[in-house]
C-alpha cells in the first residue's frame, strides 16, 4: 500500500520557497501569496504551461497587495514567474509522479492550509 503525502503539506513546503524567512511564522500576506503561487506551479506541472497563466493569479495578488502593502517584503522576489519556476523545479525533483490537480486551496480560520484536489485526467 502506497502512502500519499497530504497535498497541503507539499504546498506548504513549496510556498516556503517564496518566503524570505521560510522558517519564521509567515505574515498573512506572504503566506497567502506564496500559496497562490505554489498552486499555480503545481498545476502547471500536472496539466501543462497553459494552466494558471499570470492573468489568472495577478488579480488575487493585487487584492492581497491592497490589503497588505508590505506584501512583497515577505517574498523572495517580485517576479512571480521566477518564483513559480523554482517551485516547479521542486515538484519535479520531489513529486514527479504525483498528478493530483488542485481545484482550490487556501488558509482557513484556524490558519491551516486546505487543498481540494482531484486525480489528473491527463
Amino acid at each position: 500500500m502506497e502512502t500519499t503525502i497530504k497535498l497541503s503539506a507539499i504546498l506548504i513546503d513549496m510556498a516556503k520557497l517564496a518566503l524570505r524567512e521560510p522558517e519564521a511564522v509567515p505574515v498573512a500576506s506572504g503566506a497567502n501569496a506564496a500559496l497562490v503561487l505554489a498552486a499555480a506551479a503545481w498545476n502547471r506541472e500536472v496539466r501543462g504551461d497553459e494552466m494558471n497563466p499570470p492573468e489568472s493569479y495577478r488579480p488575487l495578488l493585487r487584492e492581497f497587495e491592497q490589503m497588505y502593502p508590505d506584501l512583497w517584503e515577505s517574498l523572495t522576489s517580485t517576479d512571480c514567474e521566477e518564483i513559480i519556476e523554482e517551485m516547479r523545479a521542486y515538484k519535479r525533483r520531489n513529486h514527479l509522479h504525483d498528478q493530483r490537480f488542485i481545484k482550490a486551496c487556501g488558509i482557513n480560520m484556524k490558519r491551516n492550509v486546505e487543498v481540494y484536489s482531484e486525480a489528473s485526467s491527463t
